[in-house]
């Protein structure tokens, strides 16, 4: 590829991905970068399969000969000549390792070069008006850090870098990817992981209160799990898997039925509400559906009602595709007869059985 600033042709980087299962901090697995990166296939209805084959990177590109970093250094943020110059700048691009120089004592301070990359771009994106991508990069850095000999004090620097722009966004009424419950959980496992413990628990008490939670049992559980890592002083890495393993029956996902108005007659939910709450409803996929291939049909008595949302269908087809359809367990658990129709019934998704399926789906569920 070719900067955009010193016009030299570069190599890119590549951070690596090799962990079986996300981490709280939604680290690894299909889910995460399912939320982060762009919809690959959207708009284009040939290339269903085309994200299978997707090599993920968590590291931006980086030109060693001028030091700009961002996510597409073929492409020049407005002040990036103007802030590549800085002293502030080139102080992160000096701490780069030397690896000419075998003085452990020297290098003891450096950082590995994805790393820098990630906090060159991480300046740079705050500097542009962009935090949460600073934020996001600050994390990356950080988990380099993770996962380089030494570097584990750096890594809870870039944590504490990341939680100052997550706070920044938050004073101005923005969130990670727009999304407060993926925010909220992020900060807590930031918290925790750089040793504010205390501070951790009070904010984990804070977030499980707020109208984020609701509706996302396994969101509530996560938080629930850093309180308690936390009350340990435990700043370690941890799995997402930690939390599935404790339930046979595991509630992740809720959302209101979409479409009954168009499928049934005014007053349906009123006159069935007693014989439907905490009843199991059926879904199935509709592959041929005209209006949307990613439609998830749910069934009640083999009565045809509604549709999952579509901002959710995607999700939980690919818990179907995956052959969980006969763990996957859908029940009314709420009937607010004061709401719209379609905001009237609430379905409970939950896993059943002592094996639950590959986490990295829960995630993509979580983040729908």
């Amino acid at each position: 590829m070719i900067c955009a600033i010193c016009g030299n042709q570069v190599i890119g980087i590549c951070g690596t991905i090799n962990i079986a299962y996300p981490s709280l901090d939604l680290r690894g697995g299909d889910g995460f970068y399912h939320f982060l990166q762009p919809d690959f296939n959207e708009g284009n209805e040939d290339d269903e399969d085309d994200e299978e084959n997707i090599e993920y990177s968590f590291v931006p590109s980086y030109c060693c000969f001028c030091g700009y970093a961002t996510d597409d250094i073929t492409e020049e943020l407005p002040r990036a000549r103007e802030l590549i110059k800085t002293a502030a700048y080139k102080k992160i691009i000096l701490e780069e390792e030397d690896f000419f120089n075998e003085s452990p004592k020297k290098n003891r301070k450096t950082l590995p070069q994805d790393a820098v990359a990630c906090n060159a771009a991480a300046f740079l994106y705050e500097k542009e008006g962009l935090l949460g991508n600073a934020a996001l990069q600050s994390l990356y850095a950080a988990w380099v850090c993770d996962d380089t000999k030494g570097k584990k004090w750096q890594a809870i620097r870039f944590r504490k870098q990341a939680l100052s722009l997550i706070e920044k966004m938050r004073k101005q009424g923005n969130f990670l990817r727009n999304r407060q419950d993926v925010t909220e959980l992020i900060t807590v496992d930031l918290l925790r992981r750089s040793k504010q413990f205390d501070v951790a628990i009070l904010t984990a008490d804070k977030f499980l209160k707020t109208a984020a939670t609701h509706g996302n049992p396994l969101l509530k559980n996560s938080l629930q799990f850093e309180k308690t890592l936390s009350s340990q002083k435990d700043g370690k890495d941890h799995s997402i898997l930690e939390i599935i393993s404790h339930w046979n029956s595991i509630p992740f996902s809720s959302f209101t039925i979409a479409g009954i108005q168009y499928r049934q007659k005014q007053g349906f939910v009123r006159k069935q509400r007693k014989m439907m709450l905490n009843r199991p409803v059926s879904l199935v996929a509709e592959p041929e559906n005209e209006h949307d291939r990613n439609a998830i049909a749910i069934y009640w008595n083999d009565l045809h009602i509604g549709y999952v949302p579509r901002r959710r269908n995607r999700e939980v087809g690919a818990l179907l595709k995956a052959g969980y359809e006969d763990v996957l367990f859908a029940t009314v658990t709420d009937i607010n007869l004061d709401e719209y129709i379609d905001r009237q019934i609430v379905v409970t998704l939950s896993i059943l059985g002592k094996n639950p399926p590959d986490p990295n789906y829960f995630f993509m569920t979580i983040l729908a």
